[in-house]
């Protein structure tokens, strides 16, 4: 009967569920990253702490990346069943959807006879219709997500009322709020590089989503699951930029997390 404390081991769980297949899936389809490197990345990012809170990040983050590993082992309906239980835990799991099956004609070809095996990757779009029609039914409102985000400073309207990125924000919380978003935006231009196109695709859609609203507002805590981040950080030979990526990522975790313990706003 103690939902705080179940909520805390659900994410801590979860938390480590995910270390494991983020390991598991660098080994296994990164080799020129390192997988323990990529999982440390992952735990000292700046806004981590909120994976084992009692948020959404730990199971998503787990949801979400077993929706790529079965893509890249061709088990697609599993695939997809990753992908429906992730677009259920959040309204920005169905983005899971096309670079997933961009990956699959990418790994199958684009061919008429291969579609059929892609069908599984459509239960994906269909959590998100789940999600909604469950606010319908229980609370007669299908829109209720928009209402509620909107409460929160987050719209997808563009005008004068809502496209404000000072709205509601400090300055310092702001300029870290740039940070990330610039540190996002880097990371997909050098995924484009790489030509690792449905991980580019992944990172833009979540990031340009959350911009979409008019607030920069908690971009670190979506940064957090877009997990490319932590294989491309992996990759990196250089030490020093190594280095400097770890020593300013615990710098800000640390900074967030004593901000968050004691009631100010992080992430």
């Amino acid at each position: 009967g103690n939902s705080i404390l179940a909520g805390w081991i659900a994410s801590s769980v979860f938390l480590v569920l995910s270390c494991g297949l983020l390991f598991r899936f660098v080994e296994k389809f990164h080799k020129d990253s390192n997988p323990l490197y990529a999982v440390f990345l992952l735990l000292v990012f700046p806004t981590a702490f909120f994976l084992n809170a009692i948020y959404t990040e730990s199971l998503f983050l787990f949801l979400s990346l077993g929706a790529f590993y079965f893509t890249f082992e061709r088990k697609y309906f599993w695939a997809g069943v990753f992908g429906l239980l992730a677009s259920l835990t959040r309204v920005t799991g169905i983005l899971l959807f096309i670079p997933l099956l961009w990956q699959f004609f990418i790994m199958e070809g684009f061919r008429f006879q291969v579609l059929k095996k892609s069908l599984p990757l459509a239960l994906i779009p269909a959590g998100t219709v789940l999600f909604f029609a469950y606010h319908w039914i229980y609370f007669g409102d299908p829109l209720l997500f928009f209402k509620i985000e909107s409460a929160w400073g987050r719209s997808f309207s563009f005008n004068g009322d809502h496209f404000e990125f000072f709205s509601r924000a400090s300055i310092t919380n702001f300029s870290l709020d740039t940070f990330y978003f610039l540190f996002g935006l880097l990371v997909i231009g050098y995924l484009i590089k790489l030509k690792k196109y449905p991980y580019a695709v992944y990172m833009a859609s979540t990031i340009g989503v959350a911009v979409a609203t008019g607030t920069l507002m908690s971009i670190g805590r979506y940064m957090l699951v877009l997990f490319p981040i932590f294989i491309i950080g992996a990759s990196i030979k250089n030490e020093i930029a190594r280095y400097v990526w770890i020593a300013v990522s615990t710098m800000l975790m640390a900074l967030n997390t004593y901000l968050f313990v004691n009631w100010y706003w992080a992430g």
